[in-house]
């Protein structure tokens, strides 16, 4: 499962930055994709890592 920025999210969970794999963020569902806080902050793929309840 993965996610852009600005698209809301289905499954939540760890979600890591395809470019920035080290840069992880744990996204609700229901919540907004954010863009990774690496490089200056840009929008991104993100890839589930884990789900979380």
């Amino acid at each position: 499962m993965n996610g852009k920025t600005g698209d809301k999210v289905v499954i939540g969970g760890i979600y890591k930055c395809k470019d920035h794999p080290e840069n992880t963020v744990t996204f609700k569902k229901g919540a907004i994709f954010l863009p990774c806080g690496r490089a200056g902050s840009h929008g991104t793929v993100w890839l589930l890592v884990r789900k979380v309840p």
